[in-house]
C-alpha cells in the first residue's frame, strides 16, 4: 500500500531533481544561443549555423520535456493516479537516455563546425581580395579582447594564417590592455617576431596567447553542459524508477479496492 508520506517524498524528490535539471538545461541552451549570436553569427555559413544550433535546442528541449515530467508525476501521485504516473514512466525511459546520448554526440560536431568557421574566418583575416574579409576582421577583433585570447588554438595559429605579413602578423586585438612596458598598447605585436615566437614568458607580457576555442568553449561551458545532460539524466532515470515503484503500489491498491466500488 502507498502511504501519504511515499507520494510526499516523491513529489519532493521529483521536483527538487526535476526543476533544477530542467532549468539547468533550459540555462544552458539560452547561454549558448547567446554566445552564438554574440560572436559567430557572421562567420558561420547556413550549415554551419544550423548544425550548431542543434545542441542548443536539444538542451532546450530536453530542459522543457523533464520540467513536463516534473509536472505530470507530481500530479500523478498527487492524484494517486497510476495511469498518468505510467506514462511519465514510459516517456521518460524511453526518451530522456536517448536524449542525453544524442545531446553528447552533437557536442562533438558543434565543436568542428565552431573549429572549421574560425579557421576559415583566420585565413581570410589578411586577405584582402576576400569577399569575407571585413567579417573575419570584425570577427577576430571583437572576439580576442572580449575572451582575452589569440588565435583558434593558441597565438602561434597567426604565424600560419594566408597571407600574414612577415612582421606583425599577430592582430593587435590579441594585445593585453596593461603591458609592463611603455609602449602604446597597438604596437604591442611589433615585439612578437618569429625569432621569439616560441618564448611564452616572453610573448604573455605583451598579448594574450590562449586559444580563443578553449576560452569559449569554458566560458560557455559548452563541454561540461554535455556532460551534465548525462549527470542529470541519470537522476531522471531514478525519478523515474521511483515512479514505477509508485505505479505498481497504487495499482496494487485499485484492485484491492476494485471489489469495493463495484
Amino acid at each position: 500500500m502507498v502511504t501519504e508520506s511515499e507520494k510526499k517524498t516523491f513529489i519532493l524528490c521529483n521536483t527538487l531533481f526535476g526543476l533544477v535539471s530542467g532549468l539547468g538545461f533550459i540555462g544552458g541552451a539560452l547561454n549558448g544561443l547567446h554566445g552564438i549570436y554574440k560572436y559567430f553569427a557572421t562567420i558561420l555559413n547556413g550549415e554551419e549555423s544550423t548544425m550548431v544550433m542543434v545542441p542548443t535546442y536539444l538542451f532546450l528541449f530536453t530542459g522543457i520535456f523533464m520540467i513536463s515530467t516534473v509536472i505530470l508525476g507530481c500530479y500523478g501521485a498527487h492524484k494517486g493516479n497510476w495511469y498518468l504516473l505510467s506514462l511519465v514512466f514510459a516517456m521518460g525511459l524511453t526518451l530522456m537516455p536517448q536524449l542525453a546520448a544524442v545531446t553528447l554526440l552533437t557536442n562533438y560536431d558543434y565543436r568542428d563546425f565552431v573549429h572549421n568557421a574560425m579557421n576559415r574566418s583566420l585565413n581570410n583575416y589578411y586577405n584582402l581580395n576576400s569577399t569575407s574579409y571585413n567579417e573575419s576582421v570584425k570577427f577576430w577583433d571583437y572576439l580576442q579582447p572580449n575572451m582575452e585570447c589569440c588565435g583558434i588554438d593558441n597565438y602561434i595559429n597567426w604565424r600560419n594564417a594566408s597571407q600574414a605579413p612577415a612582421v606583425s602578423f599577430i592582430p593587435e586585438s590579441c594585445c593585453k590592455p596593461s603591458l609592463d612596458h611603455d609602449d602604446d598598447v597597438t604596437n604591442c605585436t611589433r615585439f612578437i617576431t618569429n625569432g621569439n615566437l616560441e618564448d611564452a614568458a616572453l610573448v604573455e607580457k605583451f598579448i594574450y596567447v590562449d586559444g580563443c576555442t578553449g576560452e569559449y568553449f569554458g566560458y560557455y561551458a559548452i563541454d561540461l553542459l554535455a556532460f551534465y545532460a548525462i549527470f542529470m539524466a541519470c537522476f531522471q532515470v531514478v525519478g523515474i524508477v521511483y515512479a514505477c515503484c509508485l505505479v505498481i503500489g497504487l495499482r496494487a491498491d485499485y484492485r484491492r479496492l476494485e471489489p469495493q466500488i463495484n
